[in-house]
């Protein structure tokens, strides 16, 4: 990163422009990095110095919010973005998360339900409906009309939460952490481009009326969702952030307190919503069978198990399995073994959390020593079936 990109990073994020994006947005530290360095701005261990350039290491990756040297920092791989508009946005993006970590933020999804999330039709279909709905809340011109369709969009996600409370809950709840930091990011590219919310809806908005798409993404289209309700709540309740982090609401509860108004609106089971409960099924099972994909030596072990800690983000279910693509947690006999590759668990009575099996590929045939098998992965372990 050459000085001059750094001197632009510190003339615009100062207090001001934070103050523009969110009423009292307090920033945190900013780690920017690329393969070689990272950048740390604002950072309390550094009082004295505009920034400090240090050598990466394994601390620095993706974009998320990581307690560096004792303080929440919001870090940002540079190679990521092509333009420094987008690398502002995210930046921004992360620093909000910082924000509502010193607002201590306790409104987190159960990220359970958004990995057991159903593929009932009926349900799909309310969503769909209530997403095109919500979009043109925002995006309709006359005034009445967005009116009215917000007030349908607020009819069909309340009828929704009645028959599938435990999904309308997770993704309510995932909309209130993420929607405002994008809301976040959104302000901050359109300050910085000079653009309108038309301008850029292809890049913030296209899986918000994307049936298909929302659904095979569950987690990130509640960011969509999440974000337009933050401009709905811009244009219909100007002083909502304010109470955003005092009245400990969900973002859709903030926006429902608009309209008192009973709207009954019928959404059927259709035939486009069964197409996408099939193809969400499909997309699943070819997740998992793109697991036998590999050459090494598959290995089961069975017995009872317990899972002790995971990655909601990286995980598929599918038929009684679990894959874990990334990263697992598992405790077997005496033993709790941390996987960093992808495992197929098999779970008992849809208990994600206690399997009666796993799969996984070793690189190098197991040894077998008297009763007990060694891997490379797992030192040793009873009895198992390859």
């Amino acid at each position: 990163m050459d000085q001059k990109e750094i001197n632009r990073i510190i003339q615009l994020l100062t207090s001001d422009f934070l103050y523009s994006i969110w009423p009292n947005f307090k920033g945190v530290a900013i780690a920017i990095y690329d393969e070689n360095d990272v950048y740390v701005f604002q950072h309390p261990k550094f009082p004295n110095e505009p920034f400090v350039k240090i050598l990466k290491d394994e601390r620095f990756f993706a974009d998320t919010l990581l307690i560096f040297e004792d303080h929440p920092t919001a870090i940002v791989d540079k190679n990521r973005y092509e333009t420094f508009p987008q690398l502002m946005a995210i930046v921004v993006h992360e620093l909000f998360h910082g924000f509502q970590y010193l607002q201590e933020e306790k409104r987190f999804p159960n990220e359970i339900s958004g990995v057991m999330y159903t593929d009932d039709a009926q349900n799909i279909a309310y969503r769909v409906k209530e997403r095109t709905l919500l979009a043109d809340a925002l995006l309709l011109k006359r005034e009445s009309e967005k009116l009215q369709a917000l007030k349908q969009f607020i009819s069909i996600r309340k009828k929704r939460a009645m028959q599938f409370p435990e999904f309308v809950k997770y993704e309510q709840l995932m909309e209130t952490i993420e929607g405002p930091a994008f809301y976040c990011e959104l302000k901050t590219y359109l300050q910085v481009t000079k653009q309108t919310l038309d301008d850029v809806f292809h890049l913030y908005g296209r899986t918000l009326i994307d049936g298909q798409e929302s659904m095979l993404a569950i987690r990130k289209s509640c960011y969509d969702s999440g974000l337009f309700i933050c401009l709905a709540l811009d244009e219909w309740r100007p002083n909502w952030k304010k109470q955003y982090f005092d009245e400990q609401l969900t973002v859709f509860e903030l926006l429902e307190q608009i309209s008192d108004s009973k709207i009954d609106v019928e959404v059927e089971s259709n035939e486009d919503a069964y197409s996408i409960a099939k193809i969400m099924n499909q997309h699943k099972e070819q997740q998992v069978q793109q697991f036998f994909n590999n050459e090494n030596y598959l290995v089961e072990l069975t017995g009872p198990m317990k899972i002790t800690s995971i990655d909601p983000m990286n995980m598929t279910h599918w038929n009684g399995y679990v894959l874990h693509k990334q990263f697992v947690k598992i405790k077997f006999q005496e033993n709790e073994v941390t996987f960093m590759q992808p495992i197929l668990t098999c779970i008992s009575e849809g208990d994600l959390w206690n399997i009666i099996s796993i799969q996984f590929y070793s690189n190098e045939k197991p040894t077998k020593m008297g009763d007990k098998y060694i891997f490379d992965e797992l030192v040793e372990i009873d009895n198992p079936f390859y």
